[in-house]
């Protein structure tokens, strides 16, 4: 993804982003465990690292290692 991991986006656009831009970042995180939940799947690590950011600025969760079907 061209925007990196959460961490390193949050770190490089700090002074650029807006309430709504880290809410609109928090929406996408929480749609994206609202859709496992309901498959059922428990993501199990999620972290800054285990977000990316698209080109458009969505986050986009990854690395489905320790996730468990529930």
């Amino acid at each position: 993804m061209p925007n990196g991991t959460l961490h390193a986006y949050l770190k490089s656009k700090h002074n650029n982003l807006t309430v709504l831009d880290r809410s609109r970042l928090l929406e996408d995180v929480s749609a994206g465990l609202r859709y496992l939940h309901s498959v059922p799947v428990m993501h199990g690590d999620i972290t800054g690292a285990n977000i990316l950011i698209d080109k458009r600025g969505h986050a986009r969760l990854i690395d489905f290692g320790l996730s468990s079907i529930i």
